[in-house]
């Protein structure tokens, strides 16, 4: 990711994080939705109907809060596993596994937070805090918050994840 592409930079107020944890997962081989199907196109599937696609009708974009409610309920499915510990989830990283960071907003009208965690490199260490990856309201292909952003009193929900 360049600091400077396109597809994720913040404009208007809005940003793109949920758009670079899907094209990062992508690219890593792995899946997180960019859309997912609403409540009653899930009924109908469950019960046997072939839905058809329509964008705000069976299916709707995924926002940091959204991707953080369907990796609850659906990232198994997927292969993503839970993690507990931050750095057991940097160690993930390190060894291969493509892992991420959510965090939900309390105020649903506004949304949360994904991020990468990827490989420590040089330059890119600590033995407290994560190396990121990430679009946002600033955008970076490696840093080091030095903060537990995910904690902060705007979010109700954190969790961290990793695909093997």
């Amino acid at each position: 990711m360049s600091k400077t592409s396109i597809r994720y930079l913040p404009a208007a107020g809005k940003t793109y994080c949920n758009i670079y944890a899907h094209d990062f997962a992508y690219l890593c081989g792995t899946y997180i939705p960019r859309v997912w199907w609403d409540k009653d196109a899930l009924q109908d599937i469950s019960n046997g109907k072939s839905i058809r696609e329509e964008y705000g009708k069976t299916v709707s974009e995924l926002n940091a809060n959204s991707l953080h409610d369907w990796l609850e309920n659906y990232g198994s499915e997927f292969n993503w596993k839970r993690e507990k510990q931050i750095m057991n989830l940097q160690g993930r990283a390190d060894d291969g596994s493509v892992c991420i960071i959510v965090a939900r907003r309390k105020n649903r009208k506004r949304s949360g937070h994904i991020s990468a965690v990827v490989p420590r490199s040089k330059g890119y260490t600590s033995k407290k805090w994560p190396v990121e990856s990430q679009a946002g309201s600033i955008n970076y292909q490696y840093h080091i918050k030095r903060s537990a952003w995910w904690e902060k009193e705007k979010f109700d929900s954190f969790s961290f994840w990793h695909h093997d």
